[in-house]
């Protein structure tokens, strides 16, 4: 049985020990919950302010936000954590992860591995961070577009001569104001998905804008469009 709001008011009010509150929790609310959980419960305001943003460059931060937006999702799970997700290929995408690990390590957020098929999940916990980052409804304007972009094309880019294409499904308003920004090339058709018809959205980014991506150090896959091993 998940955790309800109820008791974790009750675990957070409560001043007992950890085996008296599992044995309270249990006996009012049916519920069975590990130390560490009554851990992430109990913390104080100050142990749960673990991530500072000050310690990644604004470039880092802005290109965490575009693989977010291109393979990431953030949720509360059944245990009412703060949860943030992304799942990149296990095979073509290692220099991503380790790039994405050292972001989130610079961060001071923990994080894990996990696989499915062909995918690496890694997950991470973190309210601060998870209110940070993109919502994919809505318009999201960043600090540093060309950092944004990087982090987009190493998402859900691919090469296309010496410039790069980018797919997407959603994140309209977001898409728009960078295709204004960067004069981007749209095409627009429907697909056919798993979950129905859906309208896939390709953003044709010229030569220019990817050159200053590449000088400015900031995309993995565009280090290496040149050579096409993308």
């Amino acid at each position: 049985m998940k955790v309800t709001k109820e008791s974790v008011k009750f675990i957070r009010k409560s001043n007992l020990s950890y085996t008296k509150i599992q044995k309270e929790v249990k006996k009012n609310f049916g519920i069975v919950i590990s130390k560490s959980l009554l851990s992430y419960y109990k913390r104080t305001k100050d142990r749960l302010k673990i991530i500072d943003f000050k310690n990644a460059s604004i470039e880092e931060i802005d290109w965490l936000n575009g693989i977010f937006l291109a393979d990431g999702c953030k949720y509360k799970n059944r245990n009412y954590l703060y949860t943030i997700k992304f799942a990149l290929d296990n095979e073509k995408d290692q220099k991503i992860v380790k790039k994405l690990c050292y972001i989130l390590k610079k961060l001071g957020s923990k994080y894990s591995f996990s696989y499915q098929k062909n995918s690496i999940i890694i997950k991470t916990y973190s309210k601060s961070l998870f209110d940070r980052l993109p919502n994919k409804e809505r318009l999201f304007i960043p600090k540093n577009e060309l950092a944004f972009l990087s982090g987009l094309i190493d998402g859900d880019g691919c090469k296309k001569g010496n410039a790069a294409v980018l797919v997407q499904y959603k994140n309209c308003q977001t898409m728009n104001y960078l295709s204004k920004f960067f004069k981007l090339t749209k095409k627009s058709f429907p697909v056919l998905t798993n979950f129905g018809l859906s309208r896939r959205r390709q953003y044709y980014i010229n030569k220019r804008t990817c050159d200053l991506i590449r000088k400015g150090n900031l995309s993995i896959k565009l280090k290496t469009l040149l050579t096409n091993q993308i």
